[in-house]
């Protein structure tokens, strides 16, 4: 459970006899986290491929997940991550923020000092993929490799390589250096 914590950034997730949880997060707030399989569903009802979706009641500090009945195993982790960080950042009052780890340019709708619920949610993805990299017992770490490269494209984090002719870097995400600057040192570290 640590792990799935610190790569969420939250303080602790503490199993209950229920089966739900308790998680802490870094600001010393907790919620309550239930989580069942089931089908998961776009805004207007139709089936979704969202690995996993969260409701949050701030009001009760309630975090209810569902993991979709379609979702492979190795995914799931990865997706309770992610939500487990979103919610965290919703019930600490961040909200209405446009998302930044997209890959497009950052225009001037978009504050790039300012993560989203979603974006810190990717962020706990990319923590816990990076966990799987450097932990080469989980025998993930090939496929690990191939997801993260896949998320940092998703995220327009993708630095690129430079051309010795002209100094700029082929291949670099529009808005790169603004999302990069973004993200806390350890992060970016995973980003190079």
């Amino acid at each position: 459970m640590q792990a799935l914590a610190e790569a969420a950034g939250v303080a602790k997730i503490i199993p209950r006899s229920d089966g739900t949880y308790d998680v802490f997060t870094a600001g010393g707030r907790w919620f309550h986290l239930s989580a069942a399989a089931g089908k998961t569903v776009t805004a207007h009802g139709m089936p979704s491929s969202d690995v996993a979706q969260s409701t949050v009641d701030p009001a009760t500090e309630q975090v209810n997940v569902t993991i979709s009945d379609k979702a492979i195993a190795r995914a799931v982790p990865r997706a309770l991550v992610h939500e487990i960080a979103e919610a965290a950042a919703i019930l600490d009052g961040v909200t209405q923020r446009s998302d930044i780890l997209i890959d497009e340019a950052i225009d001037g709708d978009r504050n790039p000092s300012e993560l989203s619920p979603h974006d810190r949610g990717r962020i706990a993805e990319l923590r816990y993929l990076a966990g799987l990299l450097a932990d080469a017992k989980t025998g993930l770490p090939y496929r690990a490799s191939k997801d993260v490269d896949a998320l940092l494209r998703a995220l327009g984090l993708v630095s690129g390589r430079p051309d010795p002719d002209t100094g700029s870097f082929l291949g670099r995400s529009k808005g790169y250096a603004q999302r990069r600057a973004a993200l806390d040192p350890s992060v970016q570290l995973i980003v190079n």
